[in-house]
């Protein structure tokens, strides 16, 4: 870390989050366009789709958290629309500590070891979901998130333009990705990580009911 140039963004949304966000979402959005030139021909690797309807699907069978009818159906809904999503090759792990900035200029990128092909929706809406997290009220927070959302997905989409499928999914792969970390941290047998994660997913699937 002492040899890369730059720092991490940290406590967004004490900061001029709304354009950090802008600038952000076109960061993002190259380094997307950096990852379409990849190609990655491992065989073998499960999707996110298909890891929703397998272990995860499977652990979250046995959570006394939530219910099935509370996990099945965002679930269900992201499946159905998975296989129309743009597939190309993603981080898998975006947040502002593998990102590092002189003001807003980006001068590196952090932990590639999760990379591979699936859909691009996933690193956006793993980088909105993490923004939420530290957050002890999130209903405090709510409205700058939202906005937080909208001026980032402008930035992105002043490279990027998303497709109708990603913007209908991206509420669904938010929810998922929450779900996802339920299912983990219950393998894990840390029941404090998974409810604070359930709370996170809870508030979105709040968010977007108001919508």
């Amino acid at each position: 870390m002492e040899k890369l140039a730059g720092s991490h963004i940290k406590e967004v949304f004490e900061q001029d989050y709304a354009s950090i966000a802008y600038e952000t979402g076109i960061v993002i959005g190259k380094i997307h366009c950096a990852f379409m030139t990849v190609s990655d021909n491992m065989t073998g690797v499960n999707s996110f789709h298909q890891e929703l309807m397998g272990w995860i699907s499977r652990e979250l069978s046995t959570s006394s958290l939530l219910t099935k009818e509370e996990w099945s159906g965002p679930m269900e809904a992201l499946c159905s629309i998975y296989p129309q999503l743009p597939r190309q090759q993603i981080h898998r792990d975006l947040h502002y500590g593998n990102l590092l900035f002189e003001g807003t200029t980006l001068t590196g990128v952090l932990d590639f070891d999760l990379g591979k092909q699936d859909a691009r929706l996933f690193d956006i809406a793993y980088f909105l979901a993490g923004q939420l997290l530290g957050y002890k009220d999130l209903m405090a927070i709510k409205h700058k998130w939202i906005r937080f959302i909208s001026r980032f997905l402008s930035g992105y989409e002043s490279i990027i333009i998303l497709e109708n499928n990603e913007k209908k999914a991206l509420p669904l792969m938010i929810q998922c990705i929450e779900l996802l970390f339920i299912a983990f941290w219950q393998q894990q047998e840390n029941q404090e990580a998974a409810a604070e994660t359930l709370r996170i997913f809870k508030f979105v699937e709040h968010v977007y009911s108001q919508e």
